[in-house]
């Protein structure tokens, strides 16, 4: 028994940003796990990546027996590789205080030699086409995980009409666990006192810590006429907000380590016995870093708004404000506090500014990559134009009604803390931007 192609999009071919994966890969997988592992055999599934390149192992045969785990064997991407090795022994070591405190996540599994990573040379290791992806004149980090069990929420959620289903009619719920799942890690960080030193040098590319990075990037977009004129429009006026309201501030806003990347992928939901949904895991630390702690909510609350408008595109302005409100309730509640009225007024620019970040990334990927490029970050498994229609129409649909409606949200006034979107002036920008988002999503 050897290792074993098995693909969610194509049993042969699966391409991806700009690279293209092939049985060879999968070769190259089975031999480095059998070498660095033990690992004689399993299943071989790959995994989506934005930046990474991860293959699920299943149906392990380790020195003879079966295994029940399942396994993510990761390459890692070039921009994460240069912070190694700090960054594998922090990540390592925040997955291990994470589970310890009751929060279910991946875990680094060491080689046969005691290694949490290992490099391995493109020329002797790699296949042909392994230059798609790294560096080939220089080591890539290979490293392997443990497999948590559950499902994506966002991939739960359109598994079937009954999970669509408790999803929309659960949404508090939801918004409920989520928040409290992120104050439980914020909390645990702090209670600890964790955040190592290499997070305090370490952003991730999609960070907002690289906005000057992905402005020129969309200048150098509006130059080429890459960005519609429009857009263009909408993503000047969040880069020149926040710009003045944030970076020009820094200090005014609550900072700490983060997820980095708290959203419907990363987020795990198991169903029990008795068929009911619980959020269940948190995975996916390659995005932890020292920043803005309202970051993670602005993610949490722009992901979960856009999985529920494109379910139920009704849900209009209110539903975003009220999916915040949920959510930012369930945090605070677990956090023990509120945080400040500073970060708590600019929220909904913080989602926008992500919103902003994920239309100039995709458009980024699709000017470097081509089509090839555009396949990945439509998160899709086949590039059609009647899926980009559809996705168009629908949110077209949402956009229409809210500027019907005047992007009103009420005129109820409450306390920040009681309802922390509130400023509604650019409500229109947001969900003219979720359009270009679910395009080119990341």
């Amino acid at each position: 028994m050897q290792f074993q192609r098995r693909s969610p999009e194509d049993p042969n071919l699966v391409i991806r940003i700009g690279r293209t994966v092939n049985t060879d890969w999968i070769r190259v997988v089975g031999d480095l796990c059998r070498t660095l592992y033990g690992v004689q055999s399993a299943e071989c599934t790959d995994l989506t990546g934005y930046d990474d390149l991860n293959f699920k192992l299943s149906k392990c045969v380790v020195k003879g027996k079966k295994v029940e785990d399942a396994f993510t064997f990761k390459f890692v991407n070039r921009w994460e590789e240069k912070f190694y090795p700090e960054l594998c022994e922090a990540q390592a070591e925040l997955a291990h205080l994470v589970a310890n405190e009751g929060i279910k996540c991946p875990q680094n599994v060491k080689t046969l030699d005691g290694l949490l990573y290992f490099e391995i040379l493109p020329e002797l290791h790699g296949p042909d086409n392994f230059g798609t992806f790294a560096d080939a004149t220089r080591p890539t980090p290979v490293v392997l995980r443990t497999f948590v069990p559950g499902t994506p929420l966002g991939d739960w959620v359109s598994s079937s009409a009954t999970a669509t289903s408790l999803f929309v009619g659960r949404v508090d719920t939801f918004c409920n666990e989520i928040g409290t799942l992120l104050a439980n890690f914020h909390n645990i960080c702090d209670r600890h006192n964790f955040c190592p030193p290499i997070f305090h040098k370490y952003a991730p590319i999609m960070a907002l810590e690289h906005w000057h990075f992905h402005r020129r990037e969309f200048e150098l977009q509006q130059r080429t006429d890459i960005i519609d004129a429009n857009t263009a429009k909408l993503c000047a006026e969040v880069f020149e907000e926040f710009e003045r309201k944030v970076m020009a501030r820094k200090s005014e806003f609550e900072q700490g380590l983060i997820h980095g990347d708290f959203n419907e992928s990363n987020i795990l939901v198991s169903e029990t016995a008795d068929g009911d949904p619980k959020v269940s895991a948190l995975i996916d630390f390659s995005d932890a870093h020292f920043s803005f702690r309202i970051i993670d909510i602005a993610n949490a609350v722009l992901y979960l708004y856009l999985l529920w408008s494109n379910l139920l595109p009704s849900v209009g302005p209110t539903g975003l404000n009220h999916l915040a409100t949920c959510l930012y309730r369930a945090y605070s509640a677990s956090l023990g506090r509120h945080l400040s009225q500073n970060d708590v007024a600019e929220l909904k620019l913080f989602v926008r500014a992500r919103l902003v970040l994920s239309l100039v990334n995709g458009l980024r990927t699709q000017r470097l990559c081509g089509q090839d490029g555009l396949e990945y970050v439509l998160k899709t498994q086949k590039i059609g134009q009647k899926l980009l229609e559809a996705r168009a129409e629908q949110m077209r649909r949402v956009i229409n009604a809210i500027w019907a409606s005047g992007g009103g949200g009420g005129n109820k006034k409450t306390s920040r803390c009681e309802r922390p979107m509130h400023d509604d002036d650019h409500l229109r920008n947001l969900v003219a931007m979720t359009f270009y988002w679910l395009i080119f999503r990341r």
